[in-house]
């Protein structure tokens, strides 16, 4: 029996994996569905109570689509167990039923909500949960009802209640047909004491399960044929565009398909690969007004003049790349990246020879010589430039290396006349405070004196001695 159950199961996975389907649209129809499966008892106080094997189950149901995904049904099950072989509580799972054991009976009506995530999809998962209430006893050999001595009287009881229970759970249908579907599935069944006949202590006695497991499979039917009021072959419940026009070739939501995306539906559409943004006429045909060969929609320039030349934009040359095209420029070879004028001439603000566009300094004043960028050939001053001078103790002496920096320092605030800097002049750590201080700004003065003599105007320097230091060091800061 197991391995025909085996069987059964991974024959309707292959019918899964194999075959190919439709969805169907569940509202406002009516499904009977019948299922088999094994159950298991579980969830003692104790192992050892667990004295019943893996049993069989069926069940008969019906269903009703609310909508495209929910759908709710009552079902009803016949279960059975029997008492495991091994005696001592601690079955687990296992199928080998002692001789001459006690049998379970169960008879259980259930009534659930289902909710299909995927209800277009010829595979959809589903969860479902809702209440019941469950009828069972437990039998010896020959059928009879099996009886226990009460713990709270003096009454001696049948081994048989009734229960309230919860279930939920989560499956797999798939749909062959329009019909009919295939159903894969787990359940939990909650086992409350709600309404039972024992007293507590009755119950705790025997240590009843509060829950039992489910796997089944099985086969429902769905009443109904669907209606498809714009002939496009997709019921009208799943149609998600209704007035679809007669011929359009559609999807699965019977929706037009347009290959092309040009608003033209295939089957409609004599013109089947319209470039991508092009404007059709009513056939699908591309449209292109000013006839230069560049469709409507694609075209940028669509007013361009009759016989100009155009790029595939549809918009005139421009060989030069100057923004002027080519039919109405008066310089045709203006250089990649200049500036030009509304005929095409390139411009050059501020006469250094680099036209606008390329020069990378587009103010350099008159007569200052720049390079291929448009910028001076001197580099500008640094933020901070430093200077390690050799002066003699107590003196203001610039020494020839010194010079030679400050020569490079004037040379760079002639051609940026609009720099302003600070010399600031350190001294060693010799000697005493204000001594430090008074000789720093003779020295500072005095660089100050060097560069003016340079041609640099006074006016942008800024002499300070800010006295000891780490060593004799001169600061020239850009302001």
């Amino acid at each position: 029996m197991k391995k025909t159950l085996l069987f059964g199961i991974c024959l309707i996975w292959l019918c899964l994996l194999v075959a190919s389907a439709g969805a169907i649209d569940l509202t406002h129809k009516w499904g009977i569905s019948g299922n088999g499966g094994l159950w298991k008892l579980m969830v003692y106080d104790s192992t050892d109570s667990d004295i019943w094997t893996v049993g069989f189950l069926g069940n008969l149901g019906v269903r009703y689509g609310l909508t495209r995904n929910v759908a709710v049904g009552i079902s009803g099950y016949y279960l059975n167990t029997g008492q495991a072989e091994d005696t001592l509580g601690d079955a687990g799972f296992t199928f080998s039923r002692l001789k001459d054991g006690a049998k379970q009976q169960n008879w259980l009506v259930e009534a659930m909500a289902y909710y299909h995530f995927m209800p277009d999809k010829k595979v959809t998962p589903y969860v479902f949960g809702g209440a019941g209430i469950l009828l069972w006893k437990v039998t010896d050999k020959d059928g009879n009802t099996i009886t226990f001595p009460s713990s709270v009287s003096t009454d001696t009881l049948e081994l048989k209640d009734k229960q309230i229970t919860l279930v939920g759970g989560l499956g797999l249908e798939w749909f062959p047909t329009e019909n009919l579907s295939l159903n894969l599935g787990g359940k939990f069944h909650y086992l409350s004491s709600f309404i039972s006949d024992f007293e507590k202590a009755d119950r705790d006695l025997l240590d009843l399960p509060k829950g039992a497991v489910e796997l089944f499979a099985g086969v429902t039917y769905y009443t109904g044929k669907a209606k498809d009021s714009d002939k496009d072959g997709v019921a009208d419940k799943l149609d998600q565009c209704m007035d679809t026009p007669l011929g359009c070739i559609v999807d699965a939501n019977g929706c037009p398909l347009d290959a092309d995306g040009d608003g033209v539906c295939d089957g409609l559409d004599k013109c089947p690969e319209t470039p991508k943004g092009a404007k059709v006429d009513a056939n699908g045909c591309p449209t292109d007004a000013d006839a230069d060969g560049v469709y409507d929609g694609l075209d940028q320039c669509a007013n361009t003049p009759a016989g100009v030349k155009v790029d595939s934009k549809g918009c005139p040359l421009d060989t030069d790349g100057d923004g002027v095209p080519d039919h109405l420029d008066k310089q045709p070879t203006t250089a990649k990246g200049c500036k030009a004028d509304k005929d095409g001439v390139s411009m050059d603000s501020d006469g250094d020879g680099v036209c606008d566009g390329v020069d990378k300094c587009p103010g350099t004043a008159a007569g200052i010589q720049v390079d291929a960028t448009g910028c001076p050939t001197v580099a500008p001053l640094e933020p901070k430039t430093t200077i390690t001078p050799m002066f003699k103790p107590g003196k203001t002496v610039l020494d020839d290396a010194t010079k030679a920096r400050l020569d490079e320092i004037a040379a760079t605030l002639m051609t940026y006349t609009d720099v302003k800097i600070e010399v600031a002049v350190y001294t060693d750590p010799s000697g005493g405070k204000q001594v430090n201080l008074v000789i720093s700004q003779k020295r500072a003065d005095a660089v100050k004196d060097y560069l003016v003599s340079k041609g640099v105007d006074a006016t942008r320097i800024t002499a300070v001695g800010k006295g000891k230091g780490t060593g004799h060091l001169i600061e020239i800061n850009r302001m």
